[in-house]
């Protein structure tokens, strides 16, 4: 099976991560985008709105800026040309490795590590599917209007999960755990 990352965030740890990812997900290619920039210019009046009714521990712009570069780093991956893509954190380590001809890589199938579920929404630290599937994970970038619109409150995770609720894509956990490493 052909395996490529698609990392977003900060390059705090991915130097020491790197190992850890190759080791545990045997990875083919890596498409990145690292652009930590808090200044794009969303629109202003969602920031704005998103800020009044957002999850206290939430920054709107670092949340915007994860989805924008989550979806730009998946433009990147050549249409159909890998088996499974991963969404993955640099910062976060797997405890166990994980065999993807295992599991049943269907469309409108997301495999989640179990835990670290906050706010009635689902782990974003690693996330895997093929091509359809991955296509909508990362399509939170361009459907928080709608979610926000249902009278959600800003939230990365929650919202993450409702646009894949939204997207019609079954959560399946997984026994693996992230760590995330500071």
């Amino acid at each position: 099976m052909r395996v490529c990352l698609i990392y977003s965030g900060w390059l705090r740890t991915y130097q020491q991560c790197k190992p850890n990812h190759i080791e545990m997900l045997g990875v083919h290619d890596e498409f990145h985008i690292n652009e930590n920039n808090t200044d794009i210019d969303y629109h202003k009046e969602d920031i704005e709105e998103y800020n009044l009714h957002r999850i206290p521990e939430t920054v709107v712009r670092h949340t915007m800026n994860q989805w924008r570069n989550n979806y730009l780093a998946f433009n990147k991956v050549p249409m159909m040309s890998y088996d499974i893509l991963v969404r993955m954190r640099y910062d976060v380590e797997l405890t166990n490795k994980i065999d993807f001809s295992t599991y049943n890589i269907d469309d409108n199938v997301v495999y989640i590590p179990e835990g670290n579920d906050y706010r009635d929404g689902c782990n974003d630290q690693l996330a895997f599917g093929n091509f359809i599937t991955m296509q909508k994970y990362f399509s939170v970038y361009q459907h928080h209007k709608e979610i926000f619109s249902k009278g959600y409150k800003f939230h990365t995770e929650s919202y993450l999960k409702r646009n894949l609720e939204m997207q019609g894509v079954k959560i399946i956990r997984i026994p693996t755990q992230t760590i995330i490493v500071r």
